[in-house]
C-alpha cells in the first residue's frame, strides 16, 4: 500500500509514514523477514519433519486415522503447495486431541502439529497454548522452541524470541541444514532489530557460509539482501546497493519468484537507490515496479475471474452432486423400507413356523402319550385274562388240597397227610414262579428292567434252579439228566438268564408225564452256545405250538391274539430278545424240544 501511494502521491505518503511512524530501517527490515520466510516456505519437507515422522511410526505403531491423516497432511511434502494441506492437519490434529484413548507421549506429537499449523496460520495465541503444554523431556522440543520463538518475534518481541533461539544444544540439534541456516539468519535479523550489529552480522554470516555450502540460491540471495541491510541501516550505502543490486537480480531471475514479489524487489531497489540519491536509477526502479505492480494486478483479477468461473462451475457440480445424493437417499430409504418389509415378513413367517412346529410336536406327544396308554392298557388287560387263567386252577387246587389235607389229618392217615403236603408245596412254588412272571413282565413294560451282561457259567446256574424243582420232580418220579460242562459259560444278562431257565424247567416238569424223563444239555456251535431242555411226553399240540413259535415276532399290541400261551412262555420271549438271544420250541418223536441259543 505504501509503496504504491508513494509512485502515485509521494507528498500522501510522507504525510502518512509521519503520522505512522515508519521508519526507513523498519519498513525494510520486515520487508526482507517476510520475504525470507515466504522462500523458506517453498521448500520440502526437511530432515527434522522426517525424522518426526519416524519417530511417530515407531513410538505409536497403533494410531488412530485422524492421528494418521494429521500426520499425513503434515509431513507431506506437498503441503507448501498451498493452504489445503496446512488447513487439513490444523483441522485433524484438533479432532484427534479431542479422541479419549489418546496416550500422553500423542497427545506431545498432535499439539506439535496443531501448535505449528496454528502458527503458520498466524493464531498466535493458540500456538502458545499449545506449544507451551509440550514438557522439556519431548524428544523434538527443540521444534517447539523455534516455532515459540517465531511466535514472539513475529510479536515483535525480539529478546524473548533469541531466548528460545539461542538455548543451549539447540543448533545442534537441529538435523536439516536448510532449517539450521535459516535459524542463524532468524537469529541475526533479531540481532539487526535490537541493533546489536556484531552478534547480528557473525550469525548472518554463518547462514550465508551455510547456504553457499548447500547450493541453495534462493537462500543465498536472500541472505544477501539481509547484508544489504545490515549495511544500509549502519549508513554504509554503496555496499548496502551493490548487495542488494546482486540479491534482487538472482530473486528476479528465479521461476519461484512471483510477480508481485518481483514489484516489491524492485520498489525497494526504488527505495535504495533514492537514498542514495541516485534518482535517475530510481525513478527507472519506480516505474518498472509500476509497471509489474499492474501486471501484477491484472493476473489478480484473472485469477479472481478464474476463481468466480471455477466456483460457479463447482456450485453447479455441487448441485448435481446434491440432486444425486437427494435421488440416491430416496433409493436407498426404498431399499430399506422393502428390506424393513422382507424383516417383517420373514419374522411373521417364522413365528407362525414357530406355533406350527409347537402344534406338531403337541400333537406328536399327543399321539405318542395315546398309544403308550393303549399298549399299556392291552398289557394290562392281557395280564389280567392271564392271572385269571392261570391262577384260578391252582387256587381251587389248593383249596381242595387243604381240605383233603385236613380230612387225612382228621382220620390220622399220615402217609396220605404227607403226600397231600407234598404236592401242596409242590403247587405252591409253581404259584411263586407265576408271581414272579408276572413282577418282572410289569418291570419290563415299564423298563424297569436293566440289562448287564457278563460271563455266566451255566452249570452252577442250571443245578440251582433244579433244587427248586426237585420235590416235585421226584413226586412224579421225573427222571432228571444234565450233560452240561463245568467250563460252559455265555454272555448274558444274570437275572435273564435265571428266569428263562427257570421257567422253561417250570413248563418241562409240569408237561411230563410221570415215570418220564427230562434231559439238559449245553454245547457250543457255530451259531453260540446253545442250552437245550428235551422232555418225554406227547408233545405240545399243533395249534399252540403254532401260537408259540410265533411269539418272536409279536408286539405288545399282538399279545392279546396269543391266547393259550402262558405268561411265563411270553415272558422268556421277551427277555431272550433283550439279550440277542434266540428262543426256539419243536415237537421230536419223543417229546417237546427248546432250544436257547446265544451268540458267542
Amino acid at each position: 500500500c505504501i509503496w504504491l501511494m508513494t509512485i502515485q502521491k509521494p507528498r500522501e505518503v510522507r504525510w502518512l509514514q509521519q503520522e505512522m511512524k515508519i521508519t526507513k530501517t523498519n519498513y525494510f527490515i520486515v520487508f526482507l523477514f517476510s520475504f525470507t520466510c515466504w522462500i523458506f516456505a517453498q521448500t520440502q519437507a526437511d530432515a527434522d519433519f522426517i525424522a518426526l515422522e519416524s519417530q511417530i511410526h515407531k513410538a505409536l505403531p497403533k494410531r488412530s486415522a485422524l492421528f494418521n491423516k494429521a500426520l499425513y497432511f503434515f509431513v507431506n511434502k506437498k503441503r507448501n503447495a498451498g493452504r489445503t494441506f496446512r488447513d487439513s492437519a490444523y483441522v485433524y490434529s484438533g479432532l484427534a486431541l479431542d479422541e479419549k484413548d489418546l496416550n500422553t507421549q500423542g497427545r506431545h506429537y498432535l499439539s506439535y502439529i496443531r501448535g505449528n499449523t496454528a502458527k503458520r496460520k498466524k493464531l498466535y495465541t493458540e500456538t502458545l497454548e499449545r506449544l507451551a503444554a509440550i514438557p522439556d523431556t519431548f524428544a523434538y522440543h527443540y521444534l517447539v522452541r523455534i516455532d515459540l520463538g517465531k511466535v514472539f518475534f513475529d510479536n515483535k518481541d525480539y529478546n524473548k524470541a533469541l531466548a528460545y533461539w539461542t538455548s543451549p544444544d539447540l543448533t545442534t540439534q537441529i538435523k536439516s541444514r536448510k532449517r539450521l541456516s535459516k535459524h542463524y539468519n532468524n537469529i541475526g535479523l533479531a540481532h539487526l532489530l535490537l541493533e546489536n550489529y556484531p552478534d547480528s552480522k557473525k550469525n548472518l554470516q554463518l547462514a550465508m557460509k551455510m547456504a553457499i555450502e548447500m547450493k541453495d540460491t534462493l537462500s543465498v540471495s536472500y541472505i544477501t539482501s539481509d547484508m544489504a541491510q545490515w549495511y544500509y541501516v549502519q549508513r554504509i550505502d554503496d555496499q548496502a546497493f551493490r548487495l542488494h543490486k546482486e540479491a534482487d537480480s538472482i530473486l528476479k531471475s528465479s521461476s519461484k519468484t512471483t510477480i508481485d514479489k518481483k514489484a516489491d524487489l524492485t520498489y525497494n531497489s526504488a527505495i535504495y537507490a533514492r537514498d542514495l540519491k541516485r534518482y535517475k536509477e530510481s525513478t527507472d526502479f519506480f516505474i518498472e515496479a509500476k509497471r509489474l505492480s499492474d501486471s501484477a494486478f491484472a493476473i489478480q483479477n484473472n485469477v479472481l475471474t478464474n476463481k468466480v468461473e471455477e466456483q460457479k462451475r463447482l456450485a453447479i457440480k455441487d448441485k448435481e452432486i446434491l440432486l444425486a445424493d437427494q435421488k440416491a437417499s430416496k433409493q436407498e430409504a426404498r431399499a430399506n423400507n422393502f428390506i424393513i418389509a422382507l424383516l417383517v415378513v420373514g419374522i411373521f413367517l417364522a413365528v407362525l413356523f414357530y406355533f406350527y412346529r409347537s402344534k406338531i410336536a403337541q400333537n406328536n406327544l399327543i399321539n405318542t402319550q395315546k398309544k403308550a396308554l393303549e399298549e399299556s392298557n392291552t398289557t394290562k388287560n392281557y395280564l389280567f385274562s392271564v392271572l385269571s387263567h392261570d391262577l384260578r386252577s391252582p387256587v381251587n387246587t389248593l383249596v381242595l388240597m387243604q381240605h383233603k389235607l385236613l380230612y387225612e389229618l382228621d382220620k390220622q392217615d399220615l402217609e396220605a397227610a404227607k403226600a397231600t403236603a407234598k404236592s401242596y408245596s409242590s403247587l405252591s412254588t409253581g404259584l411263586q414262579g407265576l408271581l414272579d412272571n408276572v413282577l418282572h413282565w410289569s418291570l419290563d413294560e415299564k423298563n424297569g428292567l436293566t440289562f448287564k451282561k457278563e460271563k455266566l457259567l451255566v452249570l452252577p446256574i442250571v443245578n440251582d434252579i433244579l433244587s427248586y424243582y426237585q420235590l416235585v420232580a421226584e413226586a412224579k418220579t421225573i427222571h432228571i439228566h444234565s450233560n452240561i460242562d463245568a467250563g460252559s459259560s455265555v454272555q448274558f444278562d444274570k437275572n435273564s438268564f435265571q428266569i428263562i431257565i427257570r421257567n422253561l424247567l417250570d413248563n418241562a416238569i409240569k408237561y411230563t408225564p410221570e415215570d418220564g424223563e427230562l434231559k439238559i444239555t449245553a454245547d457250543r456251535s457255530a451259531t453260540g452256545e446253545e442250552i437245550t431242555i428235551t422232555n418225554s411226553g406227547k408233545g405240545i399240540p399243533e395249534l399252540q405250538l403254532k401260537q408259540i413259535q410265533s411269539l418272536h415276532v409279536l408286539d405288545k399290541e399282538q399279545l392279546d391274539r396269543a391266547k393259550g400261551v402262558g405268561l411265563g412262555l411270553i415272558l422268556c420271549y421277551t427277555l431272550s430278545k433283550q439279550n440277542n438271544a434266540l428262543l426256539q420250541v419243536d415237537n421230536i418223536s419223543t417229546g417237546t424240544r427248546v432250544r436257547l441259543t446265544i451268540p458267542v
